[in-house]
């Protein structure tokens, strides 16, 4: 299985060479983050998302790729408990930015819960 996923990354790292900026290059970069995730590098499938995110932020994958790297800052975060203070803020800090760059790239998505733009900034304040 493992095989399957360094080929098709292969396949997606040849068609970005070949083309960065075309049709398929947002497509190439989520599902290389999705090989690198599905291999356990989470740290590279962050790097491919935030790509798709950073340029390419009106492609119908930049929500998914964007709401990745939000749970994964979520998990680092829950998963640091006996961690030194420090790092423990540091995660709820990118945690808390990731989901704030998420309500506020696609607020209508938010209407209605406890996360809009407005309750979340609060929120946060409040923490």
């Amino acid at each position: 299985k493992v095989e399957l996923y360094d080929q098709a990354a292969q396949t997606f790292k040849a068609l970005l060479a070949k083309d960065p900026q075309g049709e398929y290059a947002p497509d190439a970069l989520y599902y290389l983050g999705e090989c690198a995730y599905a291999r356990g590098n989470k740290a590279e499938a962050i790097r491919q998302y935030s790509q798709v995110v950073g340029k390419f932020s009106g492609h119908k994958l930049a929500p998914d790729a964007l709401y990745a790297t939000v749970q994964q800052a979520r998990t680092d975060w829950q998963g640091a408990p006996e961690m030194p203070k420090g790092i423990r803020e540091e995660l709820a800090l990118r945690y808390h930015q990731a989901l704030g760059r998420l309500v506020s790239a696609w607020p209508a998505a938010f209407a209605g819960t406890d996360t809009r733009a407005v309750s979340y900034g609060a929120r946060r304040e409040r923490e």
